[in-house]
């Protein structure tokens, strides 16, 4: 990130204000640029990690840290969830006044797609 400009037997150092920092996970990479950099061929080496969930075991594993917060809070950390809160007898409408729905075409479908919606 250096560069060095040479004029009339003197030199010039230029060097960024700031040094550039690296995410933590730089060197992980979604699929699609995968398949990007494999179609330009600008790959020399490629490990592949798949990680999937276990879902032979249902436990979970919780550090000493964790146990402490959630003795700590019980009323957050049920172990069973107490279902959907209560109807408080308020319904969210918004008013449009006199405005009539905006008058859209249909996006392109197939023919049988297209019947299937009317």
């Amino acid at each position: 990130d250096t560069w060095i400009i040479r004029q009339d037997k003197q030199a010039y150092v230029l060097r960024p204000t700031q040094t550039r920092h690296l995410p933590e996970l730089a060197y992980l990479i979604s699929h699609h640029q995968v398949q990007r950099l494999e179609r330009y061929k600008k790959t020399d080496d490629l490990f592949i990690c798949y990680v999937h969930p276990n879902h032979d075991n249902d436990s979970v594993v919780f550090t000493q840290d964790g146990e402490q917060l959630m003795a700590e809070f019980p009323d957050v950390f049920q172990d069973k969830l107490p279902g959907l809160p209560p109807d408080r007898g308020i319904e969210h409408v918004i008013d449009t006044g006199d405005a009539v729905p905006i008058s859209q075409q249909n996006l392109n479908f197939a023919p049988k797609i297209h019947l299937n919606l009317k």
